[in-house]
């Protein structure tokens, strides 16, 4: 009896052991995980600063005229664009394409680049990629672009899609639907990326106003 007892206590203190022990060594792996991590997060938030820089230096290539280095670096940058979320290598790739600025005009890799950042996120690329394909003539593919960055708050791209329900070409004339668009654009534009600059968003502001004049009566009253 005595030896079962012995036995049994053994045992128990052997699967103490065993859990404290496995206790132990889980908390130095995770701990080791942990670190590993870490350092990969710093070494990943490194390279996004290089590639921050060499978006800094390709934008003062294209205001230089350097096209070739601006394109090398462009390319460089668009190439682990999913992976460190830096999307506007690849859209500045895609308008030199579009507009032939250093490069042979070339609309497939235009729209290739330009898709590209929108997928990571870069929301202006769809005002381009409307752009583009009204370009080629795919106005209803024009039209969904500028329907899809209007979902995400680009205040162009809802331009965009309000002037294609204004002018009726494409798609039937629907005011209800241009005023729903433009509401928006104006909502946007105070603190919008694109248009850049102060008398572009006036500009965009003056065409939707001179069009209905009603919308941005009601825009002004709330304070916008």
């Amino acid at each position: 009896m005595k030896t079962l007892k012995s036995i049994l206590s053994t045992i128990g203190i052997l699967i103490i052991v065993i859990i404290v022990g496995s206790k132990i060594f889980h908390y130095f792996v995770d701990k080791k995980q942990e670190e590993v991590a870490q350092k990969l997060e710093k070494a990943m938030q490194n390279v996004r600063k290089s590639y921050e820089m060499k978006l800094k230096e390709g934008y003062k290539a294209l205001q230089d005229g350097n096209y070739t280095k601006a394109k090398l670096l462009f390319e460089d940058i668009c190439k682990n664009a999913e992976l460190y979320e830096i999307p506007e290598g690849c859209f500045n790739l895609g308008v030199m394409y579009l507009n032939g600025s250093g490069v042979d005009k070339n609309l497939t890799k235009a729209k290739q680049y330009l898709k590209k950042a929108a997928d990571i996120g870069l929301i202006d690329a769809y005002a381009t990629l409307t752009v583009l394909e009204t370009k080629e003539g795919n106005f209803k593919e024009a039209l969904n672009y500028a329907q899809k960055g209007c979902k995400l708050n680009s205040a162009l791209s809802c331009f965009m899609a309000g002037a294609f329900y204004y002018d009726g070409d494409i798609v039937e004339r629907n005011l209800t639907a241009t005023k729903k668009y433009w509401k928006k654009t104006l909502n946007l534009l105070p603190t919008a990326r694109r248009p850049e600059t102060p008398n572009r968003k006036e500009e965009l502001k003056k065409t939707i106003c001179n069009a209905m004049p009603n919308l941005c009566d009601f825009n002004l009253t709330k304070g916008q």
